[in-house]
């Protein structure tokens, strides 16, 4: 049994339910009809997180709850949402729901913008890939038979370790997806070029919001401040400990990033690596320009622009990337969207031999403005030039207030960006 969830945000949330008691546990939390069986139209009004917060963290078999009910208390306040008995995980059904959504929460969309919305829907074949969950494994089983998606050397030129090489970085508390056409030399390069340049640019977040690496969880140090995980006695709590040098105005602690550094045409290689890593072997051939640059020395050059949208809480990636089915070469072949941390990073996969134009223009950036904008309308994106090969400071600080005293402690369901008294605000420096 399961349920299906669409509401206002952008994700969809899908509650595997194992036992009869745990449908009823849930059928608590929203409304329902005479025989008990939960309403298709639901409001997130007062009644409801009321309900939501006397929910039980613990089923009869020892299951937790504490993810379900962190996802449920996202649902935006007093917004109507649906509620589907089973899992639809079907594109253009889920894009047919969101629009039933928007129109119960009375969100204007004109007619036309709709049919422009289900038309870009159309052209795109969408892979979703959730690092949580059970394992992964994309390529070749056999491992005599492999070829490294990057270098393209075979064994015993190279070697492959079948869990080693994650497809999205294990930084970013990747645990199930795995790539077993990376080559251990090539894992290797990634792992001390591109990919840490990427998670200097997050540091700051993934401290904040306690995200798990594969060293452990990350401690950060700033122009002004270090922010570390203590692990506190009761396994409901994470707790945050701050080292703050910088002067508290009315009881805002605002702390400077700009000492962390990284290069942002690496991180863009990165976030494409993550595609190659993570698309059917079918598809490479069109992308041997695209993993040439990836692996070679940086140098500026002009790419198109990522749009970065600041939407929800993604304690574990989630990654869909998007393929055209025609030649409508006014549209890009190839568009992915990565959700981590406190934001989501839709980008072009660029060098594509697919691609007729290489939308860094201003008319054809404008069409990849549209398509992302058109995709959720409810989010605000800014769209970001990432072409530089030379270290930029890290692009936000932070603003973040809390009691006095230096160590805090928050549930696992109450990320400091999220609640009411703890607020993380994102300034431009």
């Amino acid at each position: 049994m399961a349920l299906t969830i669409v509401s206002q945000l952008e994700k969809v949330i899908y509650i595997d339910l194992y036992y009869f008691e745990e449908y009823e546990i849930l059928a608590g939390v929203f409304a329902c009809d005479v025989d008990c069986l939960i309403n298709r139209v639901q409001v997130a009004d007062e009644e409801y997180k009321a309900r939501l917060k006397q929910m039980v963290d613990i089923t009869f078999d020892g299951r937790r709850l504490d993810k379900i009910k962190s996802q449920l208390n996202e649902i935006p306040f007093n917004s109507k949402f649906i509620v589907l008995h089973g899992y639809f995980d079907e594109e253009c059904f889920l894009s047919a729901l969101k629009r039933e959504v928007y129109k119960l929460n009375n969100f204007k969309m004109y007619t036309s913008q709709l049919s422009q919305i289900y038309e870009l829907f159309t052209q795109y074949r969408t892979f979703s890939f959730d690092g949580e969950g059970e394992k992964v494994y994309i390529g070749e089983r056999d491992k005599e038979k492999r070829v490294c998606r990057f270098c393209g050397k075979k064994i015993p030129e190279v070697s492959f370790s079948g869990s080693k090489s994650h497809a999205i970085s294990e930084f970013l508390s990747n645990k199930s997806l795995i790539c077993l056409e990376e080559c251990n030399t090539c894992n290797s390069e990634f792992g001390k070029t591109i990919e840490p340049e990427f998670s200097r640019m997050l540091s700051p977040m993934l401290s904040m919001l306690n995200i798990k690496g594969k060293k452990g969880y990350r401690k950060t140090r700033g122009k002004n401040f270090v922010i570390e995980h203590r692990k506190p006695s009761d396994e409901k709590l994470f707790c945050l400990k701050f080292e703050y040098q910088g002067e508290v105005i009315d009881g805002v602690r605002y702390f400077d990033a700009t000492s962390i550094k990284y290069v942002p045409q690496d991180v863009y290689k990165c976030l494409c690596k993550y595609v190659i890593s993570l698309i059917d072997s079918k598809y490479l051939p069109y992308f041997q320009e695209t993993i040439n640059w990836i692996k070679s020395p940086t140098r500026y050059c002009k790419l198109p622009k990522i749009a970065i949208s600041s939407y929800g809480i993604y304690p574990v990636p989630c990654m869909k990337v998007s393929i055209r089915m025609d030649n409508n070469y006014d549209v890009p072949y190839c568009i992915a969207v990565l959700s981590t941390c406190n934001e989501e990073y839709a980008f072009i996969v660029p060098f594509c031999n697919k691609d007729k134009y290489n939308f860094t223009t201003l008319k054809r950036c404008m069409k990849f403005k549209e398509i992302v904008r058109s995709s959720s309308p409810i989010k605000k994106w800014e769209f970001e030039d990432f072409s530089y090969s030379t270290k930029r400071p890290c692009p936000n600080s932070l603003s973040f207030k809390v009691e006095e005293g230096n160590e805090h402690y928050f549930g696992l369901d109450s990320y400091p960006s999220t609640t009411n008294e703890n607020t993380v605000k994102k300034q431009s420096c």
